[in-house]
């Protein structure tokens, strides 16, 4: 076995405090050969040490430097949870901020089995011993027990012949691959295997097993560069492996940086970072909170199918598998389970383990799920933002058990954290989109603490955060509150990580009868709102048909929360359901009066040509509606049939809809249903979990626009299951657009919305839905009977199979102000056929003193009896151009 030991030397000891001190270590097919470098001290080639041949290795140089500190070299590393090893780390630190740099030339693709994968790693600190587990005949005492004594071995101890680290807090590893490099290794930027639990409690030091603010950078920017290996981690705390506790805190693993740079671009989609197992986590240990994962053009394959239920992850909150069990409990926040907090994973750029989109790959092509924090105790404000990226594997905020493994039927379910996704330009091209998830399993056999991860399952809910921007592509976004049309600015989350973002501020509720949810301020510090640029295809703006920033959601708009597959997901919410609570967006100031097109017809939108979404009308999805088409829906009644205002809107409303999230009618392969809602199912729901918002199963609209301070809505009004009756309330409006013609602009504009989301399909009242309740026996909300825990309701929204179908804001123009000095033209009827007249009809408000244009050729009417507002009548003052062939119907005005 070989060591390196940087040897007490004056003269080294100068020169390494100035500049640090350089290694050069190459690998070779036989034999790995080392060669100890500096200024001060000849080169020396050391005896060839006793890590066995590598049949078919290529030879790989390592260069590596170490500053502020020595830097230990062991082919074979004495370890308690894995031995055999060559580890590289850091010892006799000079500065707590001491960094390793390693240089890797050459390329290696063999060199791929577990006891001979490189550990480079910053700070580490444990014993020299053995991993004994499975040793014949058993061991009396498994050497994991000796990494609790608090003690770190020192050279002599055991056969040890050097120090570990002074310190595993405040480390970096900078690791740099030149071109054509490749080798297969573990990354820490500290791991510290060190508790104190085996000594009595007055002299246990609470920090012993930290693993803080530590960095890793790899940088695989050159041409053929390739990390190959198991595990990027930037610190580990100490697990406690090999004891028995009850209810113990373990250690801080915050503030690590985990930073990888790639190459990916529209000419190079090569593997660069590839995981035959494992994953990459900016930090795991008890406390696993702040810490900031960044991938810039990466391309990453993963070979190994559990990555696809953890690979990426900002922050883990783990202890040993370790779960205090909280259920039942009055106060769980007074048991120490594991905590994930604030911590934050950027993508940018990078392909995630997609088959169709990298190329270069080797084995298998696996999915690889990111969450932001993973926890089996609290997981609250951690945040996932990726932009212009694809990603085969699910995308979750935030995870977390909050001690709790197990859900039996009557079982409350967790009042889970708030957790974020933002995803701009994204395709997560088989995975879903979880804001804050959840998850059961049994415990391993013989322990009563510790979780089998092999058998985790998700449980279905709908909660946490999501904003979306441009054209994002998921299965579905199971959250509770999602934004359309924001997302994060990177370099904000990047400069603040540390900081912890409260992701639950903007959701709060009213302290009123109807527990109305606060209506949040735009323009918050860090993010960036697509309508800021009017001109910018992801603007949300009023006249589009799917906004600019949008959601193509493959698998419909569902609000089941049944299990799709029994091995990955659990059976607990089968007969529940739920979909969002809120959906909020941030338009345009300006609306684009250009346009012409008036045959309109809501039964005939094409959400879709050739699986391309339709941003706007016509036949190709391209042309603009006339402005006279924007107040269709203004004259909306209800008729005598409808019970409700919420049934009329959802059932005979037939003015314009702003799309945000839509389905082709396929979940990429067979045809599905695009919508299947039982707002009925979803009232129970949230009535039975304390999550009634009184919005009558329905989601509530938030809608603002550039400039504005706050969002706008209307709060719910009603009894529990009995809607007001009064119009307004079901509608709000928002005054202040900017109505352009020609570069300029010409007049303002009110709008009207609805306030609950628009969703497409037919109402079958008489629908039959099973729902599976919290009590056995008893009566619903709707005096059905519950019997064996079920009850059946009826209502059900529905689209045909096959048949596109989306989710949106229904909205309409209000009234007209044209501004002074200035004309405003209004395209009616050309030579069209079968146009109902509502299509060239001005319905809206008109005032202001500027002048109207009829275009040649052209019939507008202006003026509508069934404005419930003006009657028809208007109180525009300014002059009216009629060009040749112009035609002018029923101008119901005070002047003009």
């Amino acid at each position: 076995m070989n060591k390196i030991y940087a040897q007490s030397h004056g003269t080294f000891h100068a020169y390494q405090k100035k500049h640090g001190s350089k290694f050069t270590l190459t690998i070779l097919a036989a034999a790995l050969l080392v060669t100890f470098h500096t200024t001060t001290i000849a080169s020396t080639t050391l005896a060839s040490s006793t890590t066995p041949p590598l049949p078919g290795q290529s030879t790989v140089t390592l260069t590596y430097s170490a500053t502020g500190a020595k830097v230990v070299y062991d082919s074979s590393m004495k370890n308690p949870t894995r031995s055999g090893s060559p580890y590289l780390f850091l010892t006799e630190e000079t500065s707590k901020d001491a960094v390793l740099s390693v240089v890797v030339n050459g390329k290696n693709l063999s060199y791929n089995q577990a006891p001979y994968q490189f550990y480079i790693i910053g700070g580490f600190r444990s014993v020299y011993l053995d991993n004994n587990e499975g040793t014949d005949p058993p061991p009396s005492v498994n050497n994991k027990f000796y990494l609790n004594d608090g003690i770190v071995s020192l050279q002599g101890s055991n056969g040890q012949d050097f120090n570990y680290s002074t310190y595993c807090s405040g480390a970096t590893v900078d690791l740099t691959f030149t071109k054509d490099s490749s080798f297969y290794s573990v990354i820490y930027g500290s791991r510290n295997d060190i508790s104190d639990f085996n000594k009595p409690l007055a002299t246990r030091v609470e920090n012993v097993g930290d693993s803080n603010s530590n960095t890793v950078k790899i940088d695989l920017r050159e041409e053929g560069a390739l990390w190959r290996g198991t595990l990027i981690m930037g610190g580990r705390s100490a697990q406690a492996e090999g004891l028995s506790l009850n209810n113990q805190k373990g250690y801080s693993t915050n503030f690590n940086k985990v930073e990888v740079k790639g190459r990916n671009s529209d000419k190079d989609h090569s593997v660069n970072l590839q995981f035959k197992a494992g994953g990459l986590w900016g930090a795991e240990g008890w406390e696993a909170s702040n810490n900031l994962v960044l991938l810039d053009s990466v391309v990453i394959q993963s070979q190994s199918n559990k990555t696809r239920k953890l690979g990426i992850v900002g922050g883990r909150g783990f202890f040993d598998y370790r779960i205090y069990d909280t259920k039942g409990k009055d106060d769980p926040d007074s048991i120490n389970n594991t905590i994930a907090n604030g911590n934050v994973v950027l993508i940018k750029n990078t392909i995630i383990s997609d088959p169709n989109s990298l190329t270069g790959a080797s084995g298998s092509v696996e999915g690889m799920s990111v969450f932001g924090g993973y926890s089996y105790g609290k997981a609250a404000n951690n945040i996932v933002s990726a932009s212009n990226s694809k990603i085969n594997g699910n995308v979750i905020g935030g995870l977390e058990m909050q001690g709790v493994y197990s859900l039996q039927k009557g079982d409350k379910p967790r009042d889970l954290h708030a957790n974020l996704v933002s995803l701009h330009n994204v395709v997560l091209t088989d995975g879903a989109i979880y804001g804050t998830s959840t998850a059961v399993s049994d415990l391993k056999k013989g322990t009563s603490d510790r979780v089998d991860e092999e058998k985790i399952q998700a449980v279905n809910r709908r909660r946490g955060i999501a904003y979306l921007a441009g054209a994002v592509e998921a299965d579905s976004a199971y959250v509770r509150y999602l934004h359309f049309g924001q997302y994060y600015d990177e370099s904000y989350l990047e400069r603040n990580f540390k900081n912890e973002l409260d992701l639950s501020a903007d959701y709060q509720h009213e302290n009123n009868a109807f527990n109305s949810l606060k209506t949040p301020v735009i323009n918050k510090t860090g993010l960036i709102y697509t309508s800021q640029d009017s001109s910018s295809s992801e603007s949300m703006k009023l006249g589009q048909l799917v906004g600019g920033s949008y959601l193509l959601n493959r698998k419909g708009f569902h609000s089941s929360l049944a299990s799709s597959d029994k091995n990955s997901q659990s059976d607990f919410t089968n007969g529940m359901h739920n979909f969002w609570v809120a959906a909020y967006t941030v338009l345009s100031d300006k609306v684009n009066a250009n346009g012409r097109f008036i045959q309109y017809s809501p039964d005939e939108t094409k959400l879709f040509t050739d699986k391309a979404v339709n941003h706007y009308y016509g036949a190709n999805g391209e042309e603009h509606l006339s402005l006279l088409v924007h107040d269709n829906g203004l004259v909306f009644d209800r008729s005598a049939d409808s019970k409700t205002w919420t049934d009329a809107f959802r059932d005979e409303y037939r003015g314009l809809v702003l799309y945000l999230a839509v389905n082709d009618g396929t979940d990429g392969k067979n045809q599905i249903q695009a919508v299947n809602i039982s707002r009925p199912a979803i009232q129970i729901y949230r009535h039975e979990n304390q999550q009634d918002t009184f919005a009558y199963g329905n989601t509530q609209i938030f809608v603002g626009k550039v400039g504005d301070e706050k969002y706008s809505t209307k709060t719910p009004m009603g009894s529990l299951t009995q809607p007001s009756d009064n119009f307004e309330d079901f509608i709000f409006t928002i005054n202040g657009f900017d109505i352009e013609q020609n570069g300029k602009n010409v007049a303002k504009a009110t709008y009207g919305f609805y306030k609950y989301l628009h969703v497409d399909g037919k109402f079958n009242p008489n629908a039959e839905v099973k729902v599976t309740h919290n009590v056995e026996n008893g009566t619903d909300l709707f005096g059905n009977e519950i019997k064996n825990w079920e009850s059946t309701v009826k209502g059900q929204t529905t689209t045909q199979l096959g048949d596109a179908g989306g989710v949106g804001i229904k909205y309409w123009l209000k009234s007209l102000e044209v501004l002074p000095g200035a004309q405003l033209i209004l395209y009616g009827k050309t030579n069209e056929t079968d146009v109902k007249d509502e299509n060239f009809t001005l319905s809206a408000e008109l005032t202001g003193s500027g002048g109207i244009v009829i275009p040649e050729g052209n019939t507008v009417i202006i003026g509508d009896a069934l404005n419930r507002y003006t009657h028809g009548v208007n109180s525009f003052s300014g002059e009216t151009t009629i060009e040749s062939n112009g035609v002018l119907r029923n101008l119901c005005t005070k002047g003009g």
